[in-house]
């Protein structure tokens, strides 16, 4: 005859650290080790994937929730000397507070791993642009991954760290006109292969705008239409080991004078931005790529054995100010110009045609900029219409140094200077 005595089924309440065990020939439940917790502490379970459940699951599952399993001998507990029904009763209530304290446990786990996916970041998978929208604003999720190709119907926020995986898919922005960008307004973000397609052409239609924090491009890119404009921010543009190739058939402006409108990458107003072009090869073919406006000074380094190739779309078009990188005509601001370093046997060709020698491909004024060459690196210009380079304002300087560095400016009506 197996009996429970009232005490026996109590003392299952007090143990804060206990083994259910119920073995007397007769009876038996799972056997595991749970700490006595309140679900209510916690608050709400966060929601977290079937996947992700451990033990605790499968202990729920094996305890049940209709009363007490049998031995394989026992088809029913009514074959045995059972004890009366109000025990039986109360074992069931047992088994129940039992389950109910394995729920706050496997609560408190889910708890514990929500907070240390927090801690490494999210990753979602976006099939669309409200997706993206969401998962861009989103500071737990670190990682977003494109699983088709998005139209931009919206703006969007980036506030903190995010890499953006594009796995051969693409963003559409400013179709008909919609004028909408991605705004970077915090935290490093990481564009992964990034294919975009931007049809803006006005001064507020780049892909990305900028406000703080830092953008990476790696992988192989392919970039239609204006990029990237930062005004009065600190604009911080890095190439790391990119493939990308620019295409921008933009000639909106004026026919002179170098403008934010017409670049692929613009950084103006009143703080200091950079550009950095890092073990990367660029291929750009544009009428403007960088421009670069306002004091202090902005600054663009190449280095790291990168290559760079800078042409037009049309090659045959001139009567225009088209440029590799630029910076507004007025040559007599102090510290507005701007640093370029050619270093690290990188390689710089561009070759476009401005009408004017005011107007060359690059073309850097204002007071204070440094043009310098140095460690192996090769920079060479090209303009059929006009000079090549064209530097000027008070205590600007141009430096060459270096063995094997060369310079090489060829102009169409006159040949070249090395």
């Amino acid at each position: 005859m197996k009996i429970f005595s009232r005490n026996e089924l109590f003392s299952f309440k007090q143990i804060v650290i206990a083994s259910i065990m119920l073995v007397s020939g007769g009876v038996g439940c799972l056997t595991t080790s749970f700490s006595t917790v309140d679900a209510a502490t916690y608050g709400t379970i966060p929601e977290l994937d079937e996947t992700e459940d451990s033990q605790e699951a499968q202990m729920l599952n094996d305890l049940g929730t209709n009363g007490i399993k049998l031995n394989d001998s026992q088809s029913s507990i009514d074959n045995i000397n059972s004890p009366s029904i109000m025990q039986m009763l109360q074992l069931q209530l047992q088994q129940k507070d039992d389950l109910k304290r394995i729920e706050a446990y496997h609560a408190k786990q889910r708890a514990e791993r929500h907070l240390s996916r927090r801690a490494v970041g999210k990753a979602a998978d976006v099939s669309s642009w409200d997706e993206f929208v969401s998962a861009a604003s989103n500071y737990d999720i670190k990682t977003i991954n494109l699983k088709t190709d998005l139209q931009a119907s919206s703006n969007a926020t980036i506030s903190s760290e995010k890499s953006i995986n594009f796995n051969g898919f693409k963003i559409s922005l400013n179709i008909s006109g919609t004028n909408r960008t991605i705004n970077i307004a915090g935290g490093n973000v990481t564009l992964v292969s990034p294919t975009i397609v931007n049809s803006g052409t006005g001064a507020g239609n780049s892909a990305f705008t900028y406000q703080s924090g830092s953008l990476t491009v790696t992988g192989n890119a392919i970039i239609s239409g204006r990029f990237f404009d930062a005004y009065n921010a600190p604009g911080d543009l890095t190439f790391q080991g990119a493939n990308a190739v620019f295409n921008c058939d933009n000639n909106v402006g004026g026919p002179y004078l170098p403008q934010a409108v017409n670049s692929v990458i613009s950084m103006t107003g009143n703080i200091a931005g950079s550009v950095k072009i890092l073990n990367s090869i660029i291929n750009d073919n544009s009428y403007g790529f960088i421009f670069l406006s306002g004091v202090p000074h902005k600054s663009l380094l190449i280095d790291g054995n990168s290559t760079i190739t800078s042409t037009q779309p049309d090659a045959t078009r001139t009567a225009s100010l088209y440029y590799f990188v630029a910076t507004p005509q007025d040559q007599n601001v102090a510290d507005a110009g701007i640093e370029l370093t050619i270093k690290g046997q990188s390689t710089v060709t561009v070759n476009k045609a401005p009408t004017y020698d005011i107007c060359a491909p690059i073309k850097l004024f204002g007071g204070g900029t440094k043009i310098s060459l140095s460690e192996g690196s090769d920079l060479d210009v090209t303009n059929p219409s006009g000079s090549g380079i064209a530097e000027a304002g008070e205590g600007s300087s141009f430096t060459l140094d270096g063995e094997k560095t060369e310079l090489k400016a060829t102009r169409g009506d006159v040949g070249s200077i090395s």
